[in-house]
């Protein structure tokens, strides 16, 4: 049994112990109480539909999560001989770690040479820290800052080294954050449009939930070292064998799908941010497509239905005048 790296003469035996804690199958929410989750829109609380109804939604999730990740043991047992979780032991071999921070390295060679952290504004540090002890991540973390990028926030790393968190600074700048203390400060709603498309309809989603939603994204991608894994599956040919590029596309997808449910559980509003990144789904394979449809039904079954009437009344009023005051719209 070996493995080899494409593009990297290398050869790992089979003497590595099999054995995987990664947890690619379970929905990791530290900083929720289940039993009495915090939800509000606009300054007013959100309430459960009847006690222990988002619990009710976490087991089900639970569930789909596991099927999902039996699903992709067996599509790389398949093509490889060896499944995902065996596979997943291989992340900790110090030649594949050494490669993958080679790999990153190359892409950004300006985090390696000195702690960026230490160039970020203060403010803008601290908010960013605060936010990682809030969702529990404890893990040794470089934060970096990047501008002129599509993403919010993206990240790279392992536990055995360090993980490194970089955030888009066209968004996460001391102007930004201190708009944003500023209006909850003074209770004032901030709010980011995304105009209607050919695809989906326009959205609205508070700032604040925003700029919550980009770090824990990152973070549950961190806890899980999501990123480690996918380059594990692109970078290697196993016994001879190279992974399908459907089967890593299927494995990547599942991996943003869990960290999007992850970060919506974890926000102060689900049914917003579910319905906000709904669009992101759309090209991804049909199954996640339509599981996501599922998830924000049952988030919006979860929800007490004055409070859930309330707030889609809310945001229908509020997207209009905000897309009518940006966009001209009618």
């Amino acid at each position: 049994m070996m493995i080899k790296f494409i593009r990297f003469i290398a050869i790992i035996c089979c003497s590595c112990k099999l054995y995987t804690e990664y947890n690619y199958n379970n929905i990791i929410i530290p900083c929720v109480t289940i039993d009495n989750p915090y939800w509000q829109f606009a300054y007013q609380p959100i309430r459960q539909k009847e006690q222990g109804s988002f619990a009710c939604v976490i087991d089900r999730w639970t569930d789909i999560i596991d099927d999902q990740w039996n699903i992709i043991n067996a599509k790389i047992e398949h093509e490889l001989g060896i499944d995902a979780d065996q596979l997943s032991s291989y992340i900790t071999n110090p030649i594949f770690l050494n490669f993958y921070t080679n790999y990153y390295k190359f892409q950004y060679p300006d985090f390696f040479d000195e702690s960026p952290s230490q160039k970020i504004d203060p403010l803008v540090l601290n908010f960013i820290q605060q936010k990682l002890v809030y969702l529990g991540c404890h893990k040794n973390i470089q934060i970096n800052h990047i501008a002129g990028k599509a993403f919010i926030t993206s990240t790279f790393g392992s536990d055995q080294t360090q993980h490194y968190l970089i955030v888009n600074d066209d968004i996460y700048n001391k102007n930004n954050i201190d708009e944003l203390y500023k209006a909850a400060i003074e209770q004032r709603l901030e709010y980011q449009i995304i105009p209607n498309t050919n695809f989906s309809p326009s959205l609205i989603i508070e700032s604040s939930n925003l700029f919550h939603l980009g770090i824990s994204q990152s973070v549950s991608s961190i806890t899980h070292q999501s990123d480690l894994f996918v380059k594990l599956l692109h970078l290697m040919v196993y016994v001879e064998k190279q992974l399908s590029d459907d089967v890593e596309k299927y494995c990547l997808e599942y991996l943003l799908f869990l960290s999007y449910i992850e970060s919506t559980l974890q926000s102060k509003n689900p049914v917003e941010i579910a319905l906000y990144l709904q669009p992101r789904l759309d090209n991804f394979y049909a199954v996640f497509s339509h599981l996501w449809q599922e998830f924000i039904q049952d988030l919006q079954d979860c929800y007490h239905a004055d409070d859930l009437q309330a707030y889609q009344l809310f945001s229908q009023e509020q997207r209009r005048a905000a897309l009518y005051e940006k966009y001209g719209a009618k």
